[in-house]
């Protein structure tokens, strides 16, 4: 199964990162297969198993998206497949390209409860707009629980699909991104320009 290694919670540090809220899921250890392609914010890696995509990670070499996946799922056997995954890719390249305005495509999402349910929110904020770590705690009845919900956010291990770079520090500041900061402002500045489009086309 996927280590939840990077998904420490405030209140606790374990070997699976439980908080007193959340268990890892202990499933089988799927058997992904993954792809890289080029695009406008870096090579591009998506991840899928049978039951949808399980990875989407931004970076500079394909040595290092590899790495990536190899830390995500340490006992599985990974393939590259060149054909299976094409579809997915297009859709993620366009939206890269700014030529769609959200994405619906299967997941196939591991980790703890409260995880699921701090990305579950961040599929629920628009295009084009943002929210803050504060304000997902809030939403999820837990106040205190800014960090807990960083942390769950730089735990995500698809990104775009799951728009953690949509979630800013309460000052504005972007925070953390694990793709790197500058594809966090280059992807926001892309929806906000994206959202403006489709508002004066709809005038």
């Amino acid at each position: 199964m996927p280590q939840c290694e990077h998904a420490q919670c405030e209140h606790a540090q374990c070997e699976h990162a439980q908080c007193e809220h959340a268990q890892c899921e202990h499933a089988p250890c799927p058997m992904p297969i993954y792809n890289i392609t080029d695009s406008e914010l870096g090579r591009l890696l998506v991840g899928g198993t049978e039951k949808g995509i399980c990875a989407v990670s931004l970076g500079d070499t394909d040595i290092a998206l590899e790495q990536e996946l190899m830390q995500q799922y340490p006992k599985a056997q990974l393939n590259k497949n060149d054909s299976n995954l094409n579809r997915w890719l297009d859709l993620l390249k366009s939206y890269i390209a700014d030529r769609q305005e959200e994405l619906t495509l299967p997941l196939d999402i591991r980790g703890t409860a409260f995880q699921q349910q701090v990305w579950e929110k961040l599929q629920g904020i628009p295009c084009g707009t943002t929210s803050t770590y504060s304000q997902i705690a809030r939403d999820l009845g837990r106040p205190k629980a800014a960090r807990a919900v960083a942390l769950a956010c730089a735990a995500n291990s698809i990104a775009l699909a799951i728009p953690c770079h949509r979630v800013l520090r309460s000052d504005g500041s972007l925070g953390g991104y694990r793709w790197g900061l500058q594809r966090k402002q280059a992807l926001l500045e892309k929806e906000y320009k994206l959202l403006d489009n489709i508002n004066i086309k709809s005038r």
